[in-house]
């Protein structure tokens, strides 16, 4: 449809504004913070989706979830460089690839998941909630993160 159509294209246009944006946000409040916050926006949006029921819904949540996905892919990348970059490259390029790795059964499994409960419960709703729930349990791990000064203090021992 014309409106699925306009709330991808849109989805990409928040994209660009946003790898225009994020970097300077998260280098004045923190990285992390950054990555957190586009989480929780990434979850509410994932919430919101099947509740879309108007065409201004439908851009909104478009255009919220393109900006806040933007976030996944590079913020991890940017900690990893500021807290490992100078210190242990191989240490850092083993932590991307571990993070590449734990990604992978998402990517496969996620749309099967979604397939799975549009076909047992007969709508996205159920789906949205898994998926909000996965992306909680990844946002209070990042709780736990241990600050840079402890992780450099880690590798030198």
């Amino acid at each position: 449809s014309n409106d699925g159509a306009a709330a991808l294209s849109l989805s990409g246009l928040a994209m660009v504004i946003s790898g225009l944006t994020l970097g300077y946000v998260s280098d004045r409040i923190g990285h992390i913070r950054v990555l957190q916050s586009a989480t929780i926006c990434l979850m509410l949006a994932v919430l919101a989706w099947p509740h879309c029921t108007s065409r201004a819904a439908l851009f909104a949540t478009s255009f919220s979830y393109g900006y806040f996905a933007f976030a996944l892919p590079s913020i991890p990348l940017a900690i990893l460089t500021n807290t490992y970059g100078e210190v242990s490259q191989t240490y850092m390029l083993t932590l991307i690839g571990i993070i590449h790795a734990a990604q992978g059964p998402g990517k496969f499994l996620g749309p099967a998941i979604m397939g799975f409960c549009y076909d047992y419960y007969g709508s996205y709703y159920s789906g949205a909630t898994f998926t909000f729930s996965v992306m909680l349990v990844g946002n209070i791990a990042l709780l736990f993160l241990p600050s840079t000064a402890w992780q450099l203090k880690s590798i030198s021992e």
